[in-house]
């Protein structure tokens, strides 16, 4: 494929941010007397902030306003991304790597585009991005096409040109969905997800199998 632009996800693929998400889940669990159910994180892996947090609730039996919740929540993990979560294996070299080749990114999270530009600005990457789409900024979240169809429009790349890299299953279902070429960057949260992907990667370092990438160590 002649590569030209990619669309990330950003938990589980640019960040290591799912144990944090989990813990921010406990927490919020237990403040209502529960333990947080194993099952969760498959169920809300992927999902829109305002539907997840509706999911966590009904299978903890949760009391309250979810708007109430999803807020407590999202200021835990602001903590958390502001300093604790850490990048996944070779995301710094490798994005570094790709701007220098003139490869156009974007991300498209469930997470709150606030929380993700943090981070971003945190590690000093986000001007190799061109925006943030978040699943705020659409009706349909995954594994809905709404989210990777609006990155798509503010690359300006033919489909063909483009892959999405996702984690999550209800991400490479939506990549699928868009009519973009889905790449599962593996990982033991969805071990079936591949079969919905063309490729996969363990690592960013891999999509130099991609593009004729220069992966020369970048500093920070």
């Amino acid at each position: 494929m002649n590569i030209k632009g990619i669309i990330f996800d950003f938990d589980g693929v640019i960040v290591d941010s799912e144990p944090f998400w989990e813990k921010a889940d406990s927490r919020l669990v237990e403040a209502g007397g529960k333990k947080l159910i194993p099952e969760v994180k498959k169920s809300v892996m992927g999902m829109k902030q305002s539907d997840s947090i509706k999911v966590i609730m009904k299978m903890h039996g949760l009391s309250g306003d979810p708007e109430e919740l999803m807020k407590k929540r999202e200021l835990m993990m602001e903590e958390y991304y502001s300093n604790e979560i850490p990048l996944t294996h070779g995301a710094f070299e490798s994005i570094k790597s790709l701007g220098r080749a003139g490869i156009k990114m974007i991300i498209a999270s469930s997470t709150p585009a606030y929380l993700v530009e943090s981070c971003l600005r945190r590690f000093r990457l986000d001007e190799f991005f061109m925006g943030v789409v978040s699943g705020n900024d659409v009706e349909h979240g995954k594994p809905a096409p709404d989210i990777f169809l609006k990155a798509l429009s503010l690359l300006a790349l033919p489909k063909s040109e483009v892959v999405v890299i996702e984690d999550s299953l209800p991400g490479l279902k939506g990549a699928r969905a868009a009519g973009i070429t889905p790449v599962w960057f593996r990982n033991d949260h969805h071990p079936d997800a591949g079969i919905h992907a063309d490729m996969e990667i363990e690592s960013l370092e891999e999509l130099k199998h991609l593009a004729v990438i220069d992966f020369s160590p970048a500093v920070p």
